[in-house]
């Protein structure tokens, strides 16, 4: 009993202390407001005193007009005089001024007679402009007979006015006059000019039905049918005819060239050497530009551009290794580059990666590079990677450029470097059908892999790989932009025989699949199962994942 009273002492006796503090103030509060409203009570009549004093003195300055001497205008020659009576016809109050404003001395008292010439003369002076008006190049020379002020040269002449050099004012609500005012008719308005007739909207242009492919693309069709899970698999090929018409597109190419130091010397310089092969020989209306990068980047010009020959000394001093160039930070320099040069729409855009894929610095795994950019690449962008020598990461590499709508090439040592550089570019450097589509009309076809599709080009197929039913109908149209115009083919073909030697056919078809699996799973879109599939579709089909699974 006696802990119990120990442990409540201390807040009774703080609350007591609140209590009386809170007390004291409002007494205090209560004490200064009597105060105060005594202070005020007890001044109150003095101040209406005061206040009525002030208005009868303003009253009485305002009243006495002899405190201002009254100035009459001169007599006119002619003018009868006029008999001054000491009354005045203005209303009441008309002397009265604003205690805020200076005052002003009251009217003179003015006949009858008098106020009717005073306002014919404001009425005259009314309608004089109270500026002149510029002059004009027309009347800058002196009029005949007018006589020039000495010391004025004839540039600063007024022009003489004429009643053509003033418009007509718009109509306006005539004001009230007084009845001894001079009334004159209201002038007539001219009217203003009707608006030109503006020329007929042309037709909405339709459009254009899609020019067909069937003559520009041969067309292949092949099957393999697993024994083991009695699934059958296809591959659809596109590839361009030699003798066809279509046009290729003018394209942007930006080529990234990683100088860090996991790039070897002689590696760097076969890929150089390359690069300016193949910017002198770009096809017509192309464009290029070169950056370098390590932790940086640094461009060799501002926009893209033409090739010049006079520029090729230019790009020998520009393509070496930069001193500082040590690390390699890949995670920013895609996002960076694409954003700094996006190209244009409707014109191809070609990124070639020159790299091996080791990033030494910042946010090394896949995941974190790629998610750095997939968010802003656009439909016109492609992105291509290509390594030289060893060692290097394929995974990312590979996953780079799926994501880009690209494809990944590999050369094993440097001495073949710039010539395979040179082929894999020239591979890639005329697209004739770009955002393609594709549309399968048949349900006994599935799981279609790319699902975004890459450019055709012409001297590179375009294969596609998916699942059929054995003895179905394979039907698909495939629809994109040409040269002139949009382009479409309907492939309707029934399917061929299995071949059994076509395995990788499956193999590539479990690519894709884990591919878009993984896509999915950077994106936060799957779950624990996906990678779960990912892995038993790596094990089955021999095909290595494009990150790992444990780290990621």
């Amino acid at each position: 009993m006696q802990d119990v009273q120990r442990s409540l002492w201390f807040p009774v006796f703080l609350s007591v202390v609140v209590h009386l503090f809170l007390a004291v103030m409002f007494l205090q509060l209560r004490l200064m407001g009597s105060v105060f409203t005594g202070e005020a009570a007890k001044r109150l009549p003095e101040l209406e005193k005061l206040a009525e004093a002030d208005e009868r003195r303003y009253e009485e300055f305002v009243a006495d007009e002899t405190r201002f001497p009254l100035r009459v205008p001169p007599k006119r020659a002619g003018t009868p005089p006029e008999p001054d009576t000491g009354e005045s016809e203005l209303p009441e109050g008309a002397g009265m001024e604003r205690p805020w404003e200076p005052l002003r001395p009251p009217l003179a008292p003015l006949s009858p007679e008098g106020e009717e010439a005073a306002l014919r003369a404001v009425e005259r002076a009314a309608s004089r402009p109270l500026l002149p008006p510029p002059s004009s190049p027309l009347r800058a020379a002196p009029v005949a007979g007018e006589e020039k002020p000495p010391g004025l040269p004839d540039r600063v002449l007024k022009p003489k006015l004429e009643a053509s050099d003033f418009e007509a004012p718009s109509p306006a609500a005539e004001l009230p006059r007084p009845p001894f005012a001079e009334t004159k008719p209201p002038r007539a308005a001219v009217p203003a000019p009707p608006p030109p007739a503006l020329p007929p909207l042309p037709p909405l242009e339709r459009r254009r039905p899609a020019l067909p492919l069937d003559d520009d693309v041969d067309v292949k069709l092949e099957l393999y049918r697993d024994t083991l899970s009695g699934e059958t698999f296809f591959r659809l090929t596109l590839r361009v005819r030699e003798e066809s018409g279509l046009a290729a597109f003018p394209k942007d190419n930006l080529f990234l060239v990683d100088v860090s130091n996991s790039v070897k010397s002689d590696e760097m310089r076969a890929e150089f050497r390359g690069i300016m092969r193949v910017v002198s020989s770009l096809p017509a209306g192309d464009r290029y530009n070169v950056a370098l990068f390590h932790m940086r980047e640094e461009t060799a010009f501002r926009d893209y551009r033409g090739w010049d020959p006079e520029d090729r000394d230019y790009l020998l001093a520009f393509l070496k290794r930069p001193k500082r160039a040590i690390l390699t930070g890949l995670a920013g320099t895609i996002r960076r580059m694409l954003s700094r040069f996006p190209g244009e729409a409707g014109r191809p855009l070609n990124v070639y990666l020159l790299t091996d894929g080791l990033v030494t610095a910042g946010r090394t795994s896949v995941k974190a590079v790629t998610s750095r950019y997939s968010n802003v690449l656009k439909p016109h962008q492609s992105i291509f990677c290509l390594n030289a020598g060893r060692p290097y990461n394929p995974w990312m590499l590979e996953m780079i450029a799926h994501l880009g709508r690209g494809a990944f090439g590999d050369c094993p040592d440097a001495a073949g470097a710039e010539e395979a550089l040179v082929r894999f570019v020239r591979r890639w450097s005329r697209p004739v059908l770009v955002e393609p589509e594709a549309e399968y009309l048949a349900p006994d076809v599935s799981e279609i892999y790319p699902r975004r599709l890459p450019n055709l080009y012409r001297d590179a197929p375009l294969r596609l790989y998916g699942k059929c039913r054995k003895g179905a109908v394979f039907v698909l149209r495939l629809r994109g932009l040409g040269r002139d115009g949009e382009r479409d083919i309907v492939i309707r073909a029934a399917m061929p025989e299995p071949d059994e030697n076509l395995t990788e056919i499956a193999r590539e078809w479990a690519r894709g699949r884990i591919y878009m699996l993984a896509e999915r799973w950077f994106a936060g879109e799957a779950d624990r199962e996906a990678l779960s599939e990912m892995r038993s579709l790596s094990v089955r089909y021999g095909v290595g994942l494009p990150f790992d699974i444990e780290r990621e």
